[in-house]
């Protein structure tokens, strides 16, 4: 049976952000937040527990990084979509990710909408960048043509 919400668990390192991205999510119809972690070990436990259909996880952490969560998600052949979020706009990071099989890109200074369509978004299973990496790449696909 399909579940009601997209159930969420977030990953960042700063208390500040989660609290805030947990506020935007839950007043989005749809979305859920089931946990929250501020490290690559506690998100593991976490991510396992509850599940998720989305994680959103931070690319800088102390101790690892999203990639390296990302990895050991995808290593466990769980079906959870990942966005990652990032303060680093690169066409490099974006490639990085999508070896990955990271579904969203997301950059911090979005918006909480942003953020809440890239959720819909990879849920729907459509690979989702944010404003500002769409237009690092954009630019730099010009410059190759």
């Amino acid at each position: 049976m399909p579940r009601s919400k997209i159930r969420v668990v977030l990953v960042d390192d700063h208390v500040g952000f989660r609290a805030e991205a947990r506020r935007a999510l839950h007043a989005v119809p749809g979305i859920q937040v089931v946990a929250e972690a501020g490290d690559v070990d506690t998100a593991l436990v976490e991510i396992r527990r509850t599940t998720p259909d989305v994680v959103v996880l931070d690319l800088d952490m102390r101790g690892a990084d999203g990639f390296d969560l990302a990895a050991a998600i995808r290593a466990w052949d769980m079906p959870a979509k990942l966005v990652l979020l990032s303060v680093h706009c690169s066409e490099l990071l974006v490639r990085k990710a999508l070896t990955l099989g990271i579904e969203g890109c997301v950059a911090k200074e979005s918006t909480a909408t942003e953020l809440a369509k890239c959720v819909k978004a990879v849920h729907r299973g459509v690979y989702y960048v944010s404003s500002p990496f769409t237009r690092l790449t954009t630019r730099n696909s010009k410059h190759t043509h």
